[in-house]
């Protein structure tokens, strides 16, 4: 066992700073008023005087300050941070906590020296990802919080980045950097700071449910387990809770401090002092949990009655379904650039029909069993053997998220035998695109690494990645600024939207089937989807439709558009691909888009379309 365990504190504000070095933090982390994720209130972050004298004050007592710089960072925004971020290097803080690749670049162009660490909201699960990031600069990964301690142990035996984890405080139920539900319902991204808070309203499971707190994930707490996190190479205890005061967390910062020197001091004899436990008790907020620590989360994860949710003031909002009334008449850049017009398919029914319409298919590794939905690597086999004699394109998408629980099957599709029709992988996560780069095959971002710059979007190029699909979340202005800057982009223009994956086992309170589905005080139904992998998919309720900004998007640095059709029936998805196929062609030889297209899409969902306000960025 180590004689050394890092206890790393949140700050808010001055007072809270002082506090939790008094009791026992050997490093704090705090966030600016500009570049960071907690941004709901401006109070609870520091002024970069503040951030001056917070240095001085903790480096007298040998303590260290590490800044959150963890937001997911617009184009513009990416030039702004480069005055803060050389104020940071001269000031002398420890360490800059990071989310957007944009900053990894960043940190190169200044020849900054300050260590970078991965935020958890990279929602790192696996070795791959934490070898790439410490090939790139990164000392240290604050691993996912939806992962395993088996996982955290077999991470650290194949990495020597360092191990950070969160010990203590909130869980969201969606996988860490993947829940862009307050993004599509209000426009504001839980990614960039501003989340509402989706997860912590009331629905009813059924339209016949009662309704409950459904998504209300009790908080983490592990301080049983500390040993068991020191023995799995874990180097730091992280506790959450920037937005909390003062004497809250100097309590779990004392609690912490004073079990991990018994740790330190007793090693095999240390027992867990039941007094403190129960001390830890006795302030808690929610009901606790220790989240996928021992593997599958349970029903007991989430505390249905809401009886110890804290107030948060945000509710649930009556959504807006586009119709024929949205149509708007667009006039036309002529661009001649070629679009690879891409569709994914989720059952074999539709290859064939719809290979002329569109330049390159994609095959999706998530199998929903309940739905018949998904390929096994006997049905791949079998879809690049017609592929080549049809002459078509495929790439086989990775889920969205790869733990290391999940590695083996990333593995057997790198042994694969390469096919000429195999265009390559897109990927989710930077474990895979290490680990198939390194097989040699071709390998393209998808929407779930949350591109949402150009500096970003390069930083992979410039790596091997032959291109990036934009983060879902981006609306019509981020894209027209990251212009010329970017390289090979994607755009996802419509299908349905993932706004959360969990590993909550929800279907199984009623058992799953099609009326397994979350609704609002509204009647709006969120679909849940379970795949395979025992995750379950929470979908908004209507498909993203951008077929009036065709044009906008055709006269722009975009080389590639997605329609993502694995959940609809062959017949619809024939309807829609070659609509969308006819309407980029009669774009790029100068005529309009019609009013009857669209009025056709329309009438293909009569569940209701939306364009999350596309054109009016929040």
């Amino acid at each position: 066992m180590t004689d050394k365990i890092e206890l790393l504190a949140p700050a808010g504000t001055w007072d809270v700073l002082e506090k939790v070095a008094v009791a026992g933090a050997d490093a704090v982390y705090i966030g600016d008023k500009r570049f960071n994720m907690r941004l709901l209130k401006s109070s609870h972050n520091f002024t970069d005087s503040e951030i001056k004298n917070a240095v001085h004050f903790l480096h007298k007592q040998n303590k260290k300050l590490y800044i959150t710089v963890n937001n997911l960072y617009f184009e513009k925004e990416t030039e702004e941070i480069k005055e803060y971020l050389l104020f940071l290097e001269d000031i002398g803080v420890d360490a800059l906590i990071v989310q957007d690749l944009s900053i990894a670049s960043l940190y190169k162009e200044l020849n900054l020296t300050i260590p970078l660490l991965a935020s958890v909201q990279m929602g790192i699960g696996n070795s791959e990802a934490a070898n790439f990031l410490k090939e790139n600069g990164f000392s240290r990964v604050i691993l996912s919080q939806n992962i395993s301690l088996n996982e955290i142990r077999e991470i650290k035996k194949h990495t020597i980045m360092g191990i950070e984890v969160f010990a203590h405080g909130d869980l969201c139920i969606s996988h860490t950097g993947q829940c862009h539900m307050s993004s599509f319902i209000a426009g504001v991204s839980s990614n960039r700071g501003i989340c509402i808070k989706p997860c912590r309203w009331q629905y009813k499971l059924g339209f016949d449910g009662t309704p409950g707190y459904h998504l209300a994930h009790n908080d983490l707490s592990l301080y049983p387990y500390i040993t068991n996190l020191i023995d799995a190479g874990v180097g730091s205890l992280k506790i959450e809770g920037r937005m909390r005061s003062a004497e809250y967390l100097s309590s779990i910062i004392s609690l912490y401090r004073r079990a991990i020197d018994r740790i330190v001091q007793e090693q095999d004899d240390y027992q867990v002092d039941l007094d403190e436990l129960n001390r830890l008790e006795d302030i808690k907020v929610r009901n606790y949990s220790v989240g996928r620590l021992w593997g599958e989360l349970g029903l007991d994860n989430v505390d249905i009655s809401g009886e110890n949710e804290p107030f948060f003031p945000t509710k649930a909002k009556q959504l807006k379904k586009l119709t024929i009334d949205d149509y708007f008449e667009e006039k036309n850049d002529i661009n001649s650039n070629d679009i690879d017009l891409a569709v994914k398919l989720g059952s074999l029914q539709a290859l064939e029909a719809i290979k002329n319409d569109c330049q390159t298919i994609i095959i999706g590794l998530e199998k929903f069993p309940f739905y018949n939905l998904g390929f096994n690597r006997d049905d791949i086999r079998d879809i690049l053997g017609w592929a080549k004699g049809n002459n078509t394109k495929i790439k086989i998408e990775t889920p969205r998220i790869v733990t290391q629980s999940n590695w083996r099957k990333i593995e057997e599709l790198g042994s694969m035998e390469k096919s000429e029709n195999l265009s390559g992988f897109i990927v989710n996560d930077l474990g895979s695109f290490r680990y198939f780069s390194s097989q040699g095959f071709k390998v393209w971002g998808g929407p779930g690494l949350n591109i949402a710059n150009s500096r970003s979007n390069n930083f992979l190029i410039n790596r091997g990645m032959s291109g990036v699909c934009l983060s879902p979340e981006l609306k019509l202005k981020n894209i027209k600024e990251i212009g010329d800057s970017g390289r090979n982009l994607e755009m996802f223009v419509h299908g349905p939207l993932c706004g959360m994956i969990t590993d909550y086992p929800i279907t199984e309170i009623r058992g799953e089937d099609s009326k397994s589905n979350l609704i609002d005080k509204y009647g709006q139904i969120y679909r849940l989807r379970k795949a395979d992998d025992g995750r379950t998919n929470i979908y908004f309720p209507y498909d993203l439709c951008l077929f009036n900004y065709l044009p906008k998007l055709l006269a722009m640095n975009i080389s590639g558009m997605r329609i993502d059709g694995q959940f609809y029936k062959t017949d619809t998805l024939i309807k829609v691909v070659r609509i969308y196929n006819q309407s980029i062609k009669d774009i790029q030889k100068g005529s309009q888009l019609t009013s009857d297209s669209f009025a056709a899409i329309l009438d293909l969902f009569d569940e209701g379309l939306t364009d999350l306000s596309f054109g009016k960025p929040k």
